[in-house]
């Protein structure tokens, strides 16, 4: 027979009665209504990665102080973790009268989702420690802004690894870093929180002009490229 641990006990709480806890991206800008009572409400849709690269909705709603602090602290794409508890909105069809019912998450509290950092080589997400030592002799550095990390990807395209088609096409779990430096494994992700607005206009552009000039865009981590490496001329990369 297989041991089967008896459960331990909890005090019941209002606190754990219903709560939910949720990290995933928005799918769009938080749409704030201001209603004739005075009350705020943010409505949000959370995309969560699960298994199999599948992606599960789930709607939330937060009020009053809290959803304009979502109005004004929130975007789509934005990694959020939000702290609520379940309700259930019940309405009746218009065109068929048969009753219809949702499941919503109601927001007390939200964090926006620190983005991934910089981490050990040769972990699958990019994990590991964060290093925060460039040399222990000097002492900690400075934590580059999420602008400068991005200039510095934008100058020398060439010196990263691009993952977004093996991301794409699964061989890469969602979690993976976009784009990762090939000596320092510096990582960027398109959609973190602090990823400057500009970057995907930029991304267009260089992919569209490597396109153009028969360029591969990067080397994957696979030790291929994505736009047929074989296409590459004697030139180098354009510069951005």
């Amino acid at each position: 027979d297989l041991d089967a641990p008896p459960p331990g006990e909890v005090d019941w709480s209002s606190d754990i009665a219903n709560s939910v806890n949720l990290i995933g991206n928005l799918g769009a800008d938080p749409q704030v209504s201001y209603l004739p009572s005075g009350k705020v409400v943010a409505k949000m849709s959370l995309a969560l990665a699960s298994y199999k690269n599948k992606t599960n909705w789930f709607e939330c709603e937060a009020w009053d102080s809290v959803a304009k602090s979502a109005q004004m602290y929130l975007q789509k794409g934005v990694k959020v973790h939000v702290n609520g508890r379940l309700d259930k909105d019940t309405w009746n069809d218009k065109l068929s009268g048969e009753p219809r019912a949702r499941v919503k998450v109601v927001v007390n509290s939200f964090n926006i989702v620190r983005p991934y950092m910089q981490l050990s080589p040769g972990n699958d997400y990019g994990g590991g420690a964060v290093d925060r030592y460039d040399n222990a002799d000097d002492g900690p550095k400075r934590q580059r802004s999420a602008e400068e990390r991005w200039n510095d990807f934008f100058n020398e395209p060439d010196q990263y690894w691009d993952n977004r088609i093996l991301k794409a096409t699964g061989e890469r779990s969602p979690r993976y870093p976009d784009f990762k430096h090939k000596t320092t494994q510096e990582a960027l992700w398109i959609d973190s929180w602090d990823s400057p607005k500009w970057i995907q206009e930029t991304l267009t552009l260089m992919d569209n002009a490597a396109k153009e000039h028969k360029y591969g865009s990067y080397d994957d981590e696979d030790g291929d490229n994505a736009m047929n490496k074989d296409a590459l001329g004697e030139e180098s990369p354009p510069r951005w």
